[in-house]
């Protein structure tokens, strides 16, 4: 079996039934010609030079694997390695060089071969059969050892959570995750938990989880935490959650109840998480409780009572948490922060070691191209484009609007309401997470701009959202954008910048720049961020 790295992103889905591990003569293919045609010449020192050390593509695939771990202190052994081992997608986004019309075996044998030969260089360090960072304490091998015992003695609380998820006829199958399913979980962590439901049931279930979590008062510190529920229609992740990070996550999920194999279901709808773990297989408890699937009947009033549980849970949370309304049928319940602050860890380490700068992106560790030549110019979406087009033609008032929005408020739900009062569509620019960086700092954004323009797009306040183009701080650049869309009204609050600059471009296409919005300091996303710290 091969798995194939083409000339795009990722790797082709495997077609299989079954989730197994490769044989040791598994091929990946590094590149592929420059006609596009699989070059077939096995090499296997593809060396890369990065300050003054020599490294082969697989030992930057292997450091890159432990370098994500160890921010977790949890050091792997060989075979641990060589399953999680990331593709060379991950290495794609850090810049690492390679040469054309090369590939690499990988085996188990050649794992434990380069990690021995890291251990000699002095990257890594060796502790009975576990390999960490070497710029770590050894105190990570005895942590890994401690938390190993201490997630045994949970287990007979799994099977005490599963027998009791199966009264519920809606719970169609739940899993362990996070640090928890990795037997890494300090004493204090909760018990993060997958949760698949029956379709329009998801809210309704959840209610019953809730009661059940508080009975057997796992509430709080070292409790059950049901941080993720789907339903079987919702199996997939979304595209801006398709990461490294989630590609973990899934992978790593130990399942413990599981009435209809939902597990290989799970896998086969994510099968995208190949093009980063192309070794990586799914984990099982060894009692896994099984029961009769459900032939549950659905019911009108069922239904009701399930939109009602959305309603007024959903209703909670954005008074409690100042959240956007979920969706109905796949909710998070995850630190919005977190994934982001694992990447800069992650980059972090990975600087340490030498082979790699420092930089930001939207999913991975996309390098910045500020002050590179783009190759191709920047235009509107096709969708947004095809709107400004119908808007004018229809004669109808456009107002812009642009800005970061990254950790939403209420405020920045004012702000989109009054500027949508001021004419018939509204447009919003989201500033790139590359511009973000640049204009908050190094820790910002929070959320990616995939993200950011998915919760934009779930308040329905905006008939588009789009990403304005890395260089839009550029006056050129910005009146690119203008001249393709030429709003009537660009709406700013009182904070924003060079408005003499912005209102020149607008008049130059027949528009005005409008204050539509007094802002108070106080409610920015940046100073909420720092009262929170």
């Amino acid at each position: 079996m091969a798995l194939n790295l083409s000339r795009g992103t990722c790797f082709k889905a495997l077609k299989t039934t079954e989730v197994p591990v490769p044989p040791p003569t598994t091929t990946i293919l590094l590149v592929t010609s420059e006609s596009g045609e699989t070059v077939r010449q096995a090499v296997f020192e593809d060396m890369v030079r990065y300050n003054n050390t020599m490294f082969s593509t697989l030992d930057l695939l292997v450091l890159t694997t432990i370098a994500y771990t160890d921010q977790f202190n949890f050091p792997l052994s060989s075979r641990e390695v060589f399953r999680r081992l990331v593709s060379l997608t991950a290495l794609r986004f850090l810049g690492v060089k390679r040469t054309t019309k090369r590939q690499l075996k990988i085996a188990p044998a050649l794992i434990t071969k380069t990690l021995t030969k890291l251990v000699k260089h002095g990257k890594l360090q060796l502790s009975g059969s576990w390999y960490g960072l070497s710029s770590k304490s050894t105190a990570i091998f005895q942590t890994r050892r401690q938390r190993h015992r201490h997630a045994s003695t949970r287990l007979k609380e799994i099977e005490q959570l599963g027998q009791s998820l199966a009264q519920i006829p809606w719970v169609e199958a739940a899993a362990i995750t996070g640090s928890a399913a990795m037997a890494n979980a300090a004493e204090t962590a909760d018990l993060d938990i997958l949760v698949i439901t029956t379709s329009q049931r998801l809210w309704l279930t959840r209610i019953l989880v809730l009661f059940l979590t508080i009975w057997f008062q796992k509430r709080g510190s070292a409790g059950w935490c049901f941080n993720l529920w789907l339903e079987p229609t919702e199996l997939a992740l979304p595209s801006q959650k398709q990461g490294i990070y989630e590609a973990y996550e899934l992978w790593q999920c130990q399942w413990f109840f599981d009435r209809a194999n939902w597990q290989k279901a799970w896998l086969e709808q994510n099968a995208w998480s190949r093009q980063f773990l192309p070794f990586m297989t799914s984990q099982s408890l060894h009692s896994v409780l099984r029961p009769t699937a459900n032939h549950v009947k659905t019911t009108s009033q069922l239904d009701q009572l399930n939109g009602f549980c959305y309603w007024l849970q959903a209703k909670y949370r954005s008074w409690r948490y100042q959240e956007v309304w979920p969706l109905k049928h796949q909710v998070f319940f995850h630190d919005p922060q977190a994934r982001s602050q694992i990447y800069r860890r992650w980059q972090r380490r990975l600087g340490e070691l030498g082979i790699s700068r420092p930089v930001v992106g939207p999913r991975l560790m996309i390098k910045s191209q500020v002050g590179k030549k783009s190759q191709t110019a920047w235009q509107l979406p096709p969708k947004i484009a095809a709107l400004v087009k119908a808007s004018h033609l229809a004669g109808q008032k456009i107002v812009l609007v642009t800005g970061v929005f990254d950790v939403l408020h209420g405020a920045h739900r004012n702000f989109l309401e009054l500027a949508k009062a001021q004419g018939k569509v509204l447009l919003v620019g989201l500033e790139s997470d590359v511009r973000v960086s640049q204009i908050k700092g190094q820790d910002r954004p929070i959320n990616n701009q995939e993200i950011r323009l998915a919760r934009l797009e779930n308040w329905e306040l905006a008939d588009g959202v789009f990403i304005l183009p890395e260089q839009f701080s550029l006056p050129l650049e910005h009146e690119r954008v203008i001249a393709m869309i030429r709003p009537a009204i660009l709406a700013v609050s009182s904070h924003t910048e060079h408005l003499e600059q912005k209102t020149r471009i607008l008049q130059k296409y027949r528009g005005q720049v409008k204050v539509v919005f007094n802002q108070d300091p106080t409610t920015s996303t940046t100073q909420l961020l720092k009262t929170q710290k």
